[in-house]
């Protein structure tokens, strides 16, 4: 949510409510009380496969793209060593 809080301002109010719709939906209810740093990239790989088994494709790969974003934030702040969505390139 921090990351999101940075960014929301310099985006459409359209976009800043998909992206959070997305976090909330698609991502927090997996992931959300876990730490960067915990996550590994296949834990992440399955949360984004619920949307892809639920045919929405599209919803997969925009989550992997904010959840790219998110771990460079990560990175950045000392939250996380590395950005663990590079493993992910072709998964989905």
């Amino acid at each position: 949510m921090e990351w999101y809080g940075k960014q929301k301002d310099q985006w459409s109010a359209g976009h800043a409510e998909r992206a959070l719709r997305q976090f909330e939906r698609d991502l927090f209810p997996w992931l959300g009380g876990r730490r960067l740093a915990e996550i590994e990239p296949v834990g992440l790989l399955a949360t984004l496969r619920k949307a892809e088994e639920r045919g929405a494709i599209e919803t997969a790969d925009r989550g992997l793209m904010l959840a790219r974003q998110v771990w460079r934030y990560g990175v950045a702040t000392g939250r996380a060593s590395r950005d663990i969505t590079a493993d992910l390139k072709g998964a989905l």
